[in-house]
């Protein structure tokens, strides 16, 4: 994925509320956020982990709940409120991803 000059960090309300939105909707949390920490533990145990990269699959994420939220609500996220919401994601699961089972 290309990382555009649009995707940069700038913590809004509209960027909080995709982050809790993420974080508390079931189907988003365990289909694909459950899933983006193990993969993220594995490579950080392996040493290839990278924050960049993290950041791009939190926002893929992200991107899903932006769309899951747009057919419940009819707001559509920004590609920078995404990318923040990612990066904020990250930064909550961090811990999680550097512990080892």
């Amino acid at each position: 994925m290309k990382i555009t000059k649009n995707m940069y960090v700038e913590n809004t309300d509209a960027s909080r509320e995709l982050e809790l939105y993420a974080n508390n909707e079931r189907e988003v949390y365990f289909k694909q956020i459950k899933p983006v920490i193990a993969n993220l533990q594995k490579k950080y145990i392996k040493g290839s982990f990278e924050a960049t990269q993290a950041i791009v699959a939190f926002y893929h994420v992200a991107t899903a709940a932006s769309n899951k939220y747009f057919k419940e609500f009819g707001y559509k996220f920004s590609v920078t409120e995404r990318w923040t919401a990612a990066y904020n994601l990250l930064q909550n699961y961090m811990e999680e991803i550097k512990e080892e089972d």
